[in-house]
């Protein structure tokens, strides 16, 4: 799967569609994979986190939603679930 970019894929810049969830990989910074923060086009603070498969460098080993909020002025995170199990129109609610 090696392309024009080292066999990094191109990632989502925001969560869109279901396409996107699927699309989402780990990026590949300073030589090595990293887990990647793909913010929902909502806004909010809902975003996907995608981490990197050791076996498999490039691929995803989960994706999780999670929402980012503040509370008494600290940074909090709260994991909604895996994608897959919780589907994205499911996961919208919980920023209103």
């Amino acid at each position: 799967m090696a392309g024009k970019n080292g066999g990094a894929c191109a990632n989502p810049k925001q969560i869109r569609t279901d396409v996107d969830c699927r699309a989402a990989r780990p990026k590949f910074d300073k030589g090595a994979w990293s887990p990647a923060k793909i913010s929902d086009v909502t806004g909010g603070g809902l975003y996907l986190f995608v981490t990197p498969d050791e076996s498999r460098p490039g691929n995803a080993a989960s994706k999780l939603w999670r929402m980012a909020y503040r509370f008494h002025s600290r940074q909090k995170t709260y994991s909604i679930g895996p994608y897959g199990t919780v589907h994205k129109t499911k996961v919208r609610p919980f920023l209103s």
